[in-house]
């Protein structure tokens, strides 16, 4: 009988092994995915903040904050959170002392490429079913979700879904600019906008009813046909009202008042809106705009003579 050295075997394995996982340069550069854990179907998610641990959830695909990106750093790669502003957000691996317990991966605001020990990973790729697993540097631990919903580095097999991940393309769709939406640059009050009383310049026989109040400077009421249907068009911009700066700019259709009263009573508009554009601020407590509302009258008691009891 033939004898089988024990170098030949150490071949074989070693070329079998080979067929089912590769490290490094096995990822696109520049380009986000989605972390998926194969275990638990849940997404890595960013923190937000420095030092802050970071989670595990099931948002949509289009939340920022399930979004991240794979920067070269040396032979390893830093894993970049694409909701941080300015390139910062890479992901750090503590040891026994980390700020949300021993080994749990926290974010920063450091940006990439970073060569630091704690923020360089080794990816390794099984070909076999298309997963992934991302060692902490060199130190033989891998990111894992752990069963009390953290997400740590640790020691562990393979065959542990909970440190495998499926790594998925987050492909943007693509925003169209609708055929009537206004592109220009940002101006306060336009020539065909500075209407000379807050009623003036209406169209003939509007498609939206009601009487108009106009106090934008910035453009009067206008139409326009999209797909086979006629849409009332209000454009306004901010610190734009010439009748009262003190007050928001708007372009209102007032409808008459109902009589009824007494409890029970109520007003009822119907209508389907088309948001092309919203305000956006320097901030993030003041963005957006409201569209429609009800309003009242009061007397007596306190409170606004003029409430919104519908916005």
């Amino acid at each position: 009988m033939k004898k089988i050295t024990f170098k030949p075997i150490l071949l074989l394995v070693f070329i079998l092994c080979s067929f089912c996982i590769t490290a490094q340069s096995v990822l696109p550069n520049n380009e986000t995915f989605r972390l998926r854990n194969v275990a638990t179907g849940q997404f890595l998610t960013t923190a937000g903040g420095s030092t802050q641990p970071v989670t595990m959830t099931n948002l949509a695909e289009d939340d920022i904050s399930t979004h991240w990106t794979f920067v070269v750093s040396g032979a390893y790669y830093n894993i970049d959170s694409k909701i941080e502003t300015g390139g910062t957000g890479i992901l750090r691996v503590p040891g026994t002392g980390g700020t949300g317990g021993p080994y749990v991966v926290v974010s920063t605001t450091k940006a990439p490429p970073a060569a630091d020990t704690d923020k360089v990973w080794t990816i390794q790729h099984n070909q076999t079913d298309d997963t992934y697993r991302f060692q902490s540097g060199t130190s033989g631990r891998f990111m894992y979700h752990d069963a009390n919903g953290t997400l740590t580095h640790v020691v562990v097999s393979e065959t542990d879904d909970r440190s495998n991940w499926e790594l998925i393309p987050f492909i943007e769709t693509p925003v169209e600019t609708a055929p009537d939406e206004d592109t220009g640059s940002y101006t306060t009050c336009n020539a065909d906008g500075a209407n000379a009383t807050r009623t003036s310049y209406d169209l003939p026989n509007p498609v939206n009813v009601g009487t108009i109040d106009d106090r934008s400077c910035y453009a009067n009421y206008k139409e326009s046909n999209v797909n086979g249907k006629t849409w009332g068009i209000y454009n306004i911009t901010h610190n734009s009202n010439k009748f009262d700066a003190t007050l928001q700019p708007r372009i209102e259709r007032a409808l008459s008042p109902s009589n009824k009263t007494g409890i029970g009573s109520f007003a009822k508009f119907t209508g389907v809106f088309r948001i092309l554009e919203t305000g956006d601020t320097s901030g993030t407590n003041s963005d957006g705009s409201y569209i429609a509302q009800a309003k009242g009258k009061h007397t007596g008691g306190g409170g606004s003579p003029d409430p919104a009891i519908c916005l």
